[in-house]
């Protein structure tokens, strides 16, 4: 009996060691989305979502994604170098943060391709010269950036959602993508 239990408590144990092993999200940055997307009501992207793992030397990364007319509006707040650099979008004279990417709300899919619009931007140097959103489902987004003033990020992310809401952001527009393409 003293032999079952023991067995017992080792795989009981073994189980739950396995519950805690990491996911491999890897496979997402290339895979396309064939998620459905209601097209209807708020935009699907609209949310605080949370980075899924850790990279040496990133320690959190949040976006906030909010919906402003015909608009989606990014903020990404993260704490990079162990610790020793936080970089977040700003806040204007109001309060209300600056969004790091402003771009028009798609009408319809569940991708997102955009490059940076200098033309129509505040600022001429942005920190990525394209990006690419993908929901995956409902609560999974892959961001997948290029070129840039680079600061400290992954290339390539993946985020769970944490909540919903719109984020309220700023009328102070710095960076300005367009749609386009691939």
């Amino acid at each position: 009996m003293k032999k079952v239990f023991s067995v017992l408590l080792l795989v009981l144990f073994l189980m739950g060691c396995a519950s805690f092993k990491t996911k491999k999200y890897t496979k997402l940055y290339d895979k396309d989305s064939t998620y459905k997307v209601k097209e209807t009501g708020q935009s699907p992207f609209v949310g605080t979502w949370r980075w899924v793992y850790d990279k040496d030397g990133v320690r959190n990364i949040g976006m906030f994604i909010g919906e402003r007319n015909d608009s989606l509006m990014l903020g990404i707040c993260a704490v990079l170098n162990y610790g020793n650099w936080v970089s977040c979008f700003m806040d204007d004279e109001k309060g209300l943060g600056i969004s790091d990417v402003c771009i028009a709300n798609p009408k319809k899919g569940n991708t997102i391709n955009a490059v940076y619009c200098k033309e129509e931007s505040k600022i001429k140097a942005a920190n990525f010269d394209s990006i690419t959103i993908k929901l995956m489902n409902k609560n999974t987004l892959v961001f997948l950036t290029v070129g840039g003033g680079y600061w400290g990020l992954p290339r390539q992310m993946v985020f769970k959602r944490e909540n919903s809401e719109n984020m309220e952001f700023s009328h102070v527009i710095n960076e300005v993508y367009k749609e386009y393409n691939k």
